[in-house]
């Protein structure tokens, strides 16, 4: 179906919006008609209005029971494509193990090339007297 534009006619308007609360529209009119609705409170309100009605309806209906064996190839389905092997690279390229190991190993090769790089702060000491002391320092007479 092609994309619409919006009815004037009110009747078509209330139409439309039945449709849309319905999912009887393609997914370029519905969303032609979810901007109308988020510009328009008239028709929002007629569309909760639906909304409303069709839940009240669906209530009314008797649960239709499940096609035997529903279950049974629904959980055949899922374990066939849990089971469904990935080739090599892509298993191995999705592996959240390799990009640990990978992380790991170029943090070791940033700290180890960056490591030398740091030059040593220099060191100062300081030798203290008393006021009135010869002007000797206590570390004069000791050999390094």
């Amino acid at each position: 179906m092609p994309a619409i534009m919006i009815p004037r006619d009110s009747q078509e308007r209330q139409l439309l919006i039945a449709e849309h609360v319905l999912g009887l529209l393609s997914p370029e009119q519905a969303a032609e008609v979810e901007r109308w609705l988020e510009q328009d409170d008239d028709a929002a309100q007629l569309a909760s209005h639906w909304q409303a009605h069709w839940l009240g309806a669906a209530e009314l209906l008797e649960p239709e029971p499940l096609p035997p064996g529903l279950w049974q190839r629904i959980e055949r389905q899922t374990a066939e494509a849990g089971t469904r092997r990935r080739p090599f690279w892509q298993a191995l390229w999705q592996s959240p193990s390799l990009w640990r190991t990978v992380s790991a190993g170029l943090l070791v090769a940033v700290v180890l090339l960056l490591g030398p790089l740091r030059v040593p702060a220099p060191v100062y000491t300081v030798v203290l007297q008393a006021p009135g002391e010869g002007g000797e320092s206590g570390l004069a007479n000791h050999r390094f």
